[in-house]
């Protein structure tokens, strides 16, 4: 059997998908047995053209439902509850949680599961695992991606943290799980773990946002969907880029206030939007905020940022990693983020840690600084302006910062060097 890899997605919006598609396709290239494990069968239309890519370049599918002891009734019905968002269920803690554990199905499940996925991994005899950054929950006593972390460990085989996304700024010390190799996108965020982690720290750049990996997407989808809805010709066309109705930075800040606020100034008879959700957005909070609006000025549209990158003639986002995919082709985005009274208190009173880390307040000159600041134009009055600027500067940071272009191969000649002294 020639070389394998294995890559294990444990995110079931299959966020993380997005960033390691190009390492899959250059250890493929480099003619690798790719294996793609997820954590739960794949079910997410906004990933759609993510996943079929995903299964085209792997060699094997599989999912831990094929390892799994419990019913694969109960586990859809888990599932199902999870996903509207109900507070965790008789059923989920009883499968998932203390409950579990104390009843002794937690303890079933450990023991099928150490059987059957270490004999499998045992079969693969993979040369590492990629593994997205995860942080341990004190909620949950057994999580399945810890279990198979724990298993492949027990074998010796490599496990290769990588970061969930290409804006990740920097990781907290409780995502240092024991990885073998922990990769981030830049120095600055190396230089800042290493002191706190036990195994190497290596920058490595975003693969996800090299040029010619975006013009791969792009071809891709246009394949694949060649009778894609068509666009108005005689409108400007702006791809708006919209942040999860259950991200954490709406904690101090209204949701369907600000999404509103942003579309309201943005629609004009001459502009055409395309609304792209994130994969965790949930559908009905935004139709809803939209009932206000014609549908004859918008479309909510799962594309991949890269297809409309090259169909839109300026890109608007919502505080969200999406608002630097643009410079990958040369254009910068405008990030709306304007700063509510409630937000603004808690910031200057230190008391939000969480969004501290994307936005803070200097008291010397009462003005803020976000993460995108040299990324992208950051609007963070009600007012969004939409000026023309010299996109040079953005584009000297990105490079700089992202170092895109090659990184899949950069990462492929690490991992092979970290696994030669294996």
């Amino acid at each position: 059997m020639s070389k394998s890899i294995l890559f294990f997605l444990t995110d079931p919006d299959l966020v993380e998908l997005e960033w390691i598609l190009p390492v899959m396709a250059e250890f493929k290239k480099a003619s690798y047995h790719v294996m793609t494990l997820f954590a739960e069968p794949p079910h997410s239309t906004k990933s759609k053209i993510f996943i079929e890519i995903a299964n085209e370049l792997s060699d094997e599918v599989q999912s831990l439902d094929d390892f799994e002891v419990v019913p694969t009734s109960v586990l859809k019905k888990v599932r199902q509850l999870r996903n509207r968002r109900f507070p965790l269920s008789k059923t989920d803690s009883f499968y998932f949680g203390n409950a579990g554990r104390l009843l002794g199905v937690e303890k079933q499940r450990k023991r099928w599961l150490q059987h059957s996925l270490g004999k499998w991994l045992r079969r693969q005899s993979p040369m590492g695992i990629f593994l997205s950054h995860r942080k341990r929950s004190p909620q949950l006593s057994f999580q399945l991606w810890e279990f198979v972390l724990d298993v492949a460990q027990q074998q010796k085989i490599p496990i290769i943290g990588f970061p969930p996304a290409a804006n990740v700024d920097f990781l907290k010390k409780n995502y240092l799980m024991p990885y073998d190799l922990t990769l981030v996108t830049s120095k600055a965020q190396a230089d800042f773990l290493r002191p706190q982690a036990p195994n190497p720290v290596t920058a490595i750049g975003a693969p996800q946002l090299d040029p010619t990996w975006i013009e791969f997407l792009k071809n891709a989808y246009e394949s694949k969907y060649p009778n894609h809805p068509a666009i108005p010709q005689d409108r400007e066309i702006i791809l708006v880029v919209l942040k999860n109705d259950t991200s954490v930075v709406w904690n101090t800040i209204d949701y369907v206030e600000t999404t509103q606020s942003l579309i309201r100034q943005l629609i004009r008879k001459d502009r055409f939007l395309i609304l792209k959700p994130h994969p965790r957005q949930t559908l009905p909070s935004l139709k809803k905020l939209l009932a206000e609006f014609s549908e004859e000025d918008y479309r909510i549209d799962f594309a991949p940022i890269a297809y409309w990158l090259y169909h839109a003639d300026r890109c608007v986002s919502l505080f969200s990693g999406g608002s630097v995919h643009s410079l990958a082709l040369g254009k910068v985005s405008y990030v709306y983020w304007p700063v509510s009274e409630v937000c603004q208190q808690r910031l200057e009173r230190g008391e939000d840690q969480e969004l501290y880390e994307y936005i803070q307040y200097h008291p010397e000159s009462k003005s803020y600084s976000t993460q995108f600041d040299a990324f992208a134009v950051v609007t963070t009055a009600p007012q969004l302006d939409l000026k023309p600027m010299d996109a040079t500067p953005f584009l000297k940071h990105f490079e700089s910062y992202y170092q895109a272009k090659g990184s899949a191969e950069r990462l492929r000649l690490i991992c092979e060097s970290h696994f030669s002294k294996k």
